[in-house]
C-alpha cells in the first residue's frame, strides 16, 4: 500500500482559518491541508482525498482525457474514484473551505500516451525514446510527460510491454542516473525492491528484477524486466494504443 500523508482525524471544525495577511507577499504558499494546496498537488499529478473519505477507495485525481472533440479544450478531467467507479468531480463549498486534505504519496508518477511498434521478431506497446534502437529497425513510439519523481532516476529511455514470436513476454524498463557507476548502483538497489504500479485505481504488484541485457544499452544504463502474472495483467493497459494513462510507482 502506498504511503499516505494523512491529517489526524479530529472532531473539531475542519475548515481553514483564513488570514488575508499571509497572501500579501509574493512568497505566500497555500497552507498544507487546504483546498488551494490540494489543487496545486493535484495539478502536479498527485492523488488527493479528504480526511472523512473512505481512503484508499475514495480519492480525486487529474485524469488525462484521451478523447477530445474539436469544441473540447480540456486536456484533463478531475475525477473521483469511489470503490472502482470513476466520476467527474466538482468541489462543494465545504470542500473548498476544508483544511483536512491529504495526499497519497508515490515515489514516481508519469503520464504515458501509449503507442506501439511492430518489428522483426515481435511487438511492443508503451514508450520508446528517440534514438534508443537506432539501427535496429524499430522507431520511437509513445510520449512520456508530467513526471513527478522522488527517486534517483534521471532518465527513462523505455517503458513497454513486449511480446516476441518465440512467445517471450515481459515489461521492460530502462533508466539511468548520473551516467556513472554510482548512478548505476543506485538504480540496481532501487529495482531490487518490490515494485508496485497503480493505474486507473488498480495496483499491480510486479515484484523485483535483476539487471537484464538489451541491445543498445549504455554502460551505466539499468534495464529491468517483469514477467509475473500481475505484469501480464498490466499489459492489458499498455495495449490501449492512443490512450493516455497515469502510472503511479512505488518500491518497497
Amino acid at each position: 500500500m502506498s504511503d499516505v500523508n494523512k491529517p489526524e482525524k479530529t472532531n473539531t471544525n475542519q475548515n481553514c482559518f483564513i488570514n488575508p495577511e499571509q497572501y500579501k507577499n509574493h512568497d505566500a504558499v497555500a497552507p498544507v491541508g487546504s483546498y488551494p494546496w490540494a489543487m496545486i498537488q493535484l495539478y502536479l499529478g498527485n492523488l488527493m482525498y479528504r480526511n472523512d473519505w473512505d481512503y484508499p477507495n475514495e480519492y480525486i485525481g487529474l485524469i488525462p482525457k484521451s478523447e477530445k472533440t474539436d469544441d473540447d479544450k480540456l486536456d484533463y478531467l478531475i475525477k473521483k474514484r469511489k470503490h472502482n467507479s470513476f466520476d467527474s468531480w466538482q468541489p462543494l463549498q465545504e470542500d473548498m473551505m476544508a483544511c483536512d486534505w491529504g495526499q497519497i504519496d508515490y515515489m514516481l508518477s508519469f503520464d504515458l500516451e501509449i503507442e506501439g511498434s511492430t518489428y522483426e521478431g515481435g511487438q511492443d506497446w508503451g514508450y520508446l525514446a528517440d534514438g534508443e534502437f537506432e539501427g535496429l529497425n524499430e522507431r520511437a513510439f509513445g510520449t512520456l510527460t508530467r513526471v513527478q519523481n522522488k527517486t534517483d532516476i534521471e532518465k527513462i529511455s523505455l517503458f513497454y510491454w513486449e511480446e516476441r514470436v518465440n512467445d517471450t513476454k515481459g515489461l521492460w524498463w530502462k533508466v539511468s542516473s548520473e551516467n556513472s557507476k554510482d548512478g548505476y548502483q543506485k538504480m540496481n538497489e532501487l529495482f531490487s525492491k518490490n515494485l508496485s504500479i497503480t493505474v486507473d485505481g488498480i495496483t499491480y504488484n510486479l515484484g523485483t528484477t535483476k539487471p537484464q541485457k538489451l541491445k543498445g544499452k549504455g554502460e551505466f544504463e539499468y534495464v529491468g524486466a517483469y514477467s509475473t502474472a500481475e505484469a501480464q495483467e498490466l499489459s492489458a493497459i499498455l495495449k490501449q494504443i492512443g490512450q493516455i494513462k497515469r502510472f503511479y510507482c512505488n518500491w518497497a
